[in-house]
């Protein structure tokens, strides 16, 4: 399997991007809705993402437990050193598509957000699709960089609760 240019072609990094997203997430993720998204957009081979997972999973980065009949990984204390340590070193746009696709395989749903800078502060784009429908397209402005970071990564961890308290604030 290819990876895709702009793509991670080392093991080491295949595991710190499993840890960044697993931290991001910050619950256990289904296994299925792990692979899929990793390898969604072809930035991650699978060879490298299953030694990835199983190393990380061996090493006590990653713990792995069966619920509801189906396999979830947790990320430990070890795996969100790592991501701290070594997260900021891997590409922001290879981080945030996979990430996305981890949240696509999640909830059914595309969620997309963009940060724009401007004189005054920042304007964050948020969008949200569900079975290729365009449920959520909101613009807010932020007073500063910092402020837009907070909202993109909260509005990334769950757009389909955003979406739902958005719709029961205006019904």
């Amino acid at each position: 399997m290819r990876v895709e240019p702009g793509g991670l072609s080392n093991i080491n990094d295949v595991k710190i991007l499993i840890c960044r997203v697993l931290s991001e997430l910050d619950n256990p993720v289904a296994m299925t809705d792990l692979t899929d998204g990793m390898l969604a957009d072809g930035y991650v081979n699978y060879f490298d993402y299953a030694v990835a997972i199983s190393d990380l999973c061996e090493n006590g980065h990653v713990r792995k437990e069966s619920e509801d009949g189906r396999t979830v990984f947790y990320i430990t204390d070890d795996g969100r050193n790592a991501d701290r340590l070594l997260g900021a070193t891997l590409p922001l746009a290879v981080c945030e598509k996979v990430y996305a696709g981890v949240l696509e395989a999640k909830s059914g749903g595309r969620a997309e957000c963009v940060i724009e800078p401007h004189a005054l502060g920042c304007f964050v784009n948020m969008r949200f699709a569900l079975n290729g429908r365009e449920l959520f397209n909101v613009r807010i402005e932020a007073g500063d960089e910092m402020t837009a970071e907070d909202i993109k990564r909260n509005f990334l961890k769950n757009p389909h609760d955003v979406y739902i308290s958005l719709i029961k604030l205006i019904k």
